[in-house]
């Protein structure tokens, strides 16, 4: 991705669609179309709660939430997310959700909203099962993180 993107406030939400399906990265393959749905889904509760911080969010914070599928390609998941993240800094959220909720403005990355949050809870609640505590130490004692 060139990391070049025109100011796209000025246009209406039929070409802002057009833009995001012409130059959004496409998934390969369905499980890459699923992280990707995932992606956004993380990226967009992320934003709710960065509401009140100035800090932009770290693309990369998402990252436990790619599923490990063979067929996904973790560098097209990223370039997802960076897009998006760009799409989001020239439309808002409101246009993106109203894109992902539309099966025929976003095509392969349509998902149910509420799949897609069932499916990242799901996630993350298998990772917080799974995950090994790690043992650190903090200057009053040992902690678990």
């Amino acid at each position: 991705m060139s990391g070049c993107y025109p100011d796209l406030t000025e246009y209406n939400d039929d070409f802002l669609a057009y833009a995001f399906q012409t130059q959004c990265p496409a998934p390969a393959s369905t499980d890459e179309a699923r992280c990707m749905q995932n992606v956004y889904t993380a990226l967009r509760g992320l934003s709710q709660l960065n509401d009140d911080n100035s800090d932009p969010i770290d693309p990369f914070l998402v990252s436990m939430f790619f599923e490990p599928i063979g067929t996904t390609s973790a560098e097209r998941v990223t370039d997802f997310c960076r897009y998006i993240t760009a799409f989001e800094d020239r439309a808002g959220w409101e246009f993106l959700d109203n894109l992902m909720g539309d099966p025929k403005k976003c095509g392969a990355l349509y998902c149910d909203f509420g799949v897609r949050n069932a499916r990242v809870a799901q996630r993350y609640m298998t990772t917080l099962a799974t995950a090994k505590p790690r043992l650190e130490v903090a200057k009053n004692g040992f902690r678990y993180r």
